[in-house]
């Protein structure tokens, strides 16, 4: 039996429905992605919600470093098909990323990154970009993904987008660890 880490629980997880089942994003009620986390954890569910860090004050001038989803309203999940109906279920689940009758799943490899980028990079939220400088990352754990450019303070920074939830975040980077993509534009 594999187990499912998240950022925030271990669960266990079917070895059928690991190897097999693709991951979709799962669209939740404000707030509730820990929770939701924790009930598709009770119907069998693989799951993931990336997290970053970032430094709370309160009225009292406490300072606190908090967990946030990096996606609010967003939780990846792994769900078979026969899963999808128990996971809508779920108390605080809104809807599945996608058109309602065949909802988008995510490939495998964006989850992954998602992963290496949660665990190494400091990623933070930032607003879906469509236009801009496009970039691919060359070197290091990112190798391969593409996205925007951008520059924050004296350091460079790349908005990684996921399409299928029409959300971004962005990483730094090194200028020498990306290359720009040239697409060829249409006539």
């Amino acid at each position: 039996m594999n187990v499912a880490i998240t950022d925030t629980v271990c669960h266990p997880i079917p070895e059928v429905l690991v190897n097999d089942a693709p991951w979709y994003a799962i669209h939740t009620r404000a707030r509730h992605e820990k929770k939701v986390v924790e009930r598709l954890a009770n119907v069998s569910c693989e799951t993931f919600v990336p997290l970053y860090r970032r430094n709370q004050r309160w009225k009292n001038g406490v300072r606190i470093a908090i967990d946030f989803p990096l996606f609010p309203g967003y939780v990846f999940a792994r769900l078979a098909l026969s899963q999808r109906y128990r996971a809508l279920q779920v108390a605080g689940v809104v809807a599945l990323a996608g058109p309602p009758t065949n909802p988008s799943p995510i490939a495998g490899d964006v989850i992954d990154a998602l992963r290496l980028a949660t665990s190494t990079r400091n990623p933070q939220p930032h607003p879906f970009v469509n236009l801009g400088i496009r970039v691919r990352i060359v070197t290091g754990p990112l190798t391969g993904l593409e996205g925007i450019l951008v520059r924050r303070a004296n350091d460079l920074r790349v908005v990684l987008s996921v399409e299928s939830i029409m959300r971004s975040f962005t990483v730094e980077v090194n200028e020498l660890d990306i290359e720009p993509v040239f697409r060829p534009r249409p006539f």
